[in-house]
Formats: structure tokens, C-alpha cells, sequence
């Protein structure tokens, strides 16, 4: 019973944490919602509250100044168990679950508590839409029934609010490699070229592409140049820093942005790269790939100097023989 019990925490838990909602600034619409909530029931505070595992969290509140209180004290968490009712106890002080309760004894002098909760789609539920007052008081069962469609209501924006983040991470990322794309390329190169312009930073780019790569689809079939693509991509990954922006630019086309970065250590990461991709592949010879390096230089107007200085470095790199490593520092 035990572990059932702690399985289905977990899994709560899991639901909550997939919305990336925790910890987040305040949102108006939200806002909205707790402010209703107080007007309908006439209630001094109204919380939108997340229950995590050792604290409840404010997404939105009107009343209070606290953004979250332990869990340990919560009355939210006696909801979690009822996805279908409203929790209401009219005078918390004849609860004995409360009686040295904190929210109780001091601010916000807890008496009144209603709390809806927020309910997903698979049943989870996430905390409260609740209201409280400092009196002992009652809830109309016709408030009640607001209190329920308003927490519906921001169940069902945390939910809009997950797809369009998962929309915009599809639209930056390349679905093959798992990579930053084109756009996201873009962006990242423009805001890390100005950063670096305004404050007098270093900053790095490199470039590469596999070497042949149209033989190796000719012969082995796209499935297998597939896999190379992501072969390469995780050799990138591997090498490249926490602080570096690793992107798919297009076919076999890579590039790294390496923020705070000289060339020299670019260029020492790029030797790096190019010995870590000369393993075998599905036991044809090693794949290899061409790399240019370039670096922001004092006077450039804008990231299309740099990167041109790295494209150029690349082709430096494949006139070379391929295989190989050139710089346009």
C-alpha cells in the first residue's frame, strides 16, 4: 500500500515538473484568475498553488506576501487525494490536523479554507485554486461550482502554456540531430556577436561539414547517412562545452558558437573534434570532416564578418586535402 502510495506521489510529481511552471515570474492571466476567485467568494486571499514535494509554491496570489510555505504545513495537500471535490473546512481551528498549525497561530490567521483542485487530463493533481479568509465562514455550494471551472480554466492554460513552449523548442531544433537549428543559429550568433562587440569579449566560431559526404549517401543509402549525421552530432556534443551552442546549419553543415572564447582555445577544441570523429562507423573507414575556425576581431560591424571569416577558413581547410583544420584568426 506503501509504495503504491509513494508511485503515485511520483508520478504526480512527474506531471507537475513536465509543465516547467515552478519558480516562473507572474503571469496576467493568472493574476486574473486569483482575482476573481477572491471577488466571487469575498475572500481577502485567493493562491493558485503548486504542491511540490517539500513545499507548496504561489504561481499567482493576491493577499498574501509569501511566495510558497513548506508542505509540512500545507492544507493544499489534503486535496491532492480528491481530484473531484472541493476541499471546504469552514473553522480550520476545530480541524486537529491544524491545531499547531503555523498559518493558523500567525499571519495570514488562517480560519476559512476552500480549496478546487487543479486536475490534468490523466487525473493528476496539481494543487489548489483556493481562498482564505480570516474568519470562520461557509462556501455556497454555487461558488463552490466557480471555484471548479476556474481551476479548470488554469489547467487548461498550464496546458497551452506547455504546447507553445513545445512548439517553440520544435521550431529551433533540428529534428534528425536533436540540435539547434538554422533559426536558432541565427539568434543565438546575433545576441553572443553583440555581447561580444559591447563588452570587449572574445568570441568564436567554427564551422565544419563531412568530408564526401554525398559519396557516403550515394553508396551506403540515406538511412545510413542518417545515422552519420547523428553520429557527428553527438562527436559535437561530446567535445563542445557547456557554455557552447552546438547547431545543425543545414546537410552535413555544423557549426559550434563559442562564447568568451580566444581562437586559440577554439582552435584546440577543434582538433579536438576532428580526432574525436575518426572512429569507425558501422565498419566502413572512419568518417572525417573538414573544420574552420575564426574568431571576432575589434572593428567587425556584424556576425556575418565572422562567420564569413569561418566559411572561408573551412573552404581553407578542404583545399588543404580535407580532414584538417584551418584558421581565419
Amino acid at each position: 500500500m506503501l509504495f503504491q502510495a509513494e508511485r503515485r506521489e511520483a508520478q504526480r510529481l512527474h506531471a507537475l515538473h513536465q509543465y516547467n511552471i515552478l519558480d516562473t515570474p507572474a503571469e496576467d492571466f493568472f493574476d486574473d484568475i486569483v482575482l476573481l476567485a477572491s471577488l466571487v467568494c469575498r475572500t481577502p486571499i485567493a493562491l493558485i498553488t503548486l504542491v511540490d514535494s517539500t513545499r507548496q509554491w504561489f504561481k499567482a496570489k493576491i493577499g498574501i506576501q509569501a511566495i510558497e510555505t513548506a508542505r509540512e504545513i500545507s492544507v493544499c495537500q489534503y486535496v491532492l487525494a480528491h481530484p473531484d471535490n472541493v476541499l471546504v473546512i469552514s473553522d480550520v481551528t476545530q480541524d486537529a490536523r491544524f491545531i499547531d498549525n503555523p498559518l493558523v497561530h500567525s499571519t495570514p490567521y488562517m480560519r476559512f479554507y476552500a480549496g478546487a483542485p487543479l486536475v490534468t487530463a490523466d487525473r493528476q493533481v496539481l494543487g489548489t485554486l483556493c481562498v482564505i479568509d480570516s474568519r470562520a465562514r461557509t462556501l455556497s455550494q454555487t461558488n463552490q461550482e466557480i471555484l471548479k471551472v476556474l481551476a479548470r480554466r488554469v489547467v487548461a492554460a498550464l496546458d497551452t502554456r506547455s504546447e507553445v513552449a513545445a512548439l517553440q523548442i520544435l521550431s529551433t531544433t533540428d529534428a534528425l540531430t536533436g540540435l539547434h537549428n538554422r533559426r536558432a543559429f541565427n539568434a543565438i550568433f546575433t545576441g553572443e556577436f553583440l555581447n561580444a562587440k559591447r563588452a570587449g569579449k572574445p568570441l568564436s566560431l567554427i564551422l565544419c561539414d563531412i568530408d564526401h559526404f554525398k559519396r557516403f549517401n550515394d553508396t551506403l543509402g540515406h538511412p545510413a547517412g542518417d545515422r552519420l549525421l547523428q553520429f557527428v552530432s553527438a562527436a559535437l556534443r561530446r567535445c563542445a562545452r557547456g557554455t557552447d551552442n552546438v547547431a545543425r546549419l543545414g546537410g552535413d553543415e555544423f557549426a559550434i558558437i563559442l562564447p568568451n572564447t580566444t581562437c586559440e582555445v577554439a582552435w584546440q577544441l577543434a582538433n579536438r573534434l576532428q580526432q574525436a570523429i575518426l572512429g569507425q562507423f558501422e565498419g566502413e573507414p572512419g568518417a572525417t570532416i573538414s573544420v574552420g575556425v575564426a574568431d571576432f576581431q575589434p572593428g567587425m560591424e556584424n556576425e556575418t564578418t565572422l562567420f564569413n571569416d569561418a566559411d572561408r577558413a573551412l573552404y581553407e581547410a578542404k583545399r588543404q586535402g580535407r580532414d584538417s583544420v584551418a584558421t581565419g584568426c
